[in-house]
């Protein structure tokens, strides 16, 4: 005999339909239908602190004088990538080759058009600065996009211009900069949908990507979860978390907001 549906409504009203689908994460509730489930299955941030791969200096030691080949096979976001580059010793010189993949075409995206960032932005402040806000936050200054339409828009758009012309499935290419290079496969179709990542979408306006993101930040159906979370909290921590799920830009408990102006797209 199948288990009583485990959903809940905001109201209290428990359903109390026999449920025949168990939640393939937990094992531990039954649902009736698969639109009950919160959320969804995507993971744009790490849920653990960046680690480095390599610890270069602790294995191999600070001499190895060898190239360097590494796999980050269904990477997510990029702290791990990001943690294992800036931890090699100062005296290693050799070839670096790194590869990244995920099957979340939306993490994918993200990841590129950072390290993007990474290479044509010339001053380290700026790109730390652009990509910390582009990763985090919901709303970015208006200096922000014009990176992405000036610096990286243009770059993809030569891409999307040779698909037509492309007889394969898949296209490749390869940017070169001054110390570095960055190699993209990606199908026809998601060229395209990168393309459109660079551009803030029609009607979305700064009132409505709030609407978006807190309908989930701040879901009443959470309200249990976030207030566990919380009472582990300092309560300075507490006001920091809550203040970043309200209006989701990353800057400081105390600093300006009035500079974010425009939906991250």
């Amino acid at each position: 005999m199948a288990s009583t549906c485990a959903n809940h409504s905001s109201g209290g009203e428990s359903c109390l339909k026999p449920a025949p689908l168990s939640c393939k994460n937990c094992r531990l509730v039954s649902e009736v239908a698969k639109s009950f489930e919160f959320g969804g299955s995507k993971y744009f941030w790490g849920n653990t602190p960046a680690i480095d791969v390599l610890r270069l200096d602790k294995n191999e030691g600070v001499d190895y004088d060898k190239e360097l080949n590494v796999l980050f096979a269904a990477s997510g976001d990029l702290r791990n990538v990001i943690k294992t580059i800036t931890s090699l010793p100062d005296s290693f010189d050799k070839e670096l080759s790194v590869v990244l993949n995920d099957k979340e075409f939306d993490v994918f995206a993200r990841n590129a058009i950072m390290l993007l960032l990474c290479l044509v932005i010339v001053e380290p402040e700026e790109a730390a600065n652009a990509i910390t806000h582009i990763w985090y936050s919901s709303l970015i200054q208006e200096s922000h996009i014009n990176l992405l339409q000036e610096k990286i828009r243009p770059r993809i758009a030569q891409v999307c211009a040779r698909i037509e012309s492309n007889s394969e499935d898949a296209l490749q290419t390869t940017w070169e900069f001054e110390t570095s290079s960055l190699q993209m496969t990606l199908s026809n179709d998601n060229w395209k949908r990168l393309l459109n990542f660079l551009k803030v979408p029609a009607g979305l306006t700064v009132d409505r990507a709030n609407e978006i993101r807190t309908a989930v930040t701040l879901a009443k159906e959470c309200w249990d979860f976030r207030d566990r979370k919380y009472s582990t909290m300092l309560r300075p921590h507490r006001l920091a978390e809550e203040r970043f799920r309200e209006d989701g830009i990353m800057v400081p408990f105390g600093g300006s907001r009035k500079p974010y102006t425009v939906p991250n797209p």
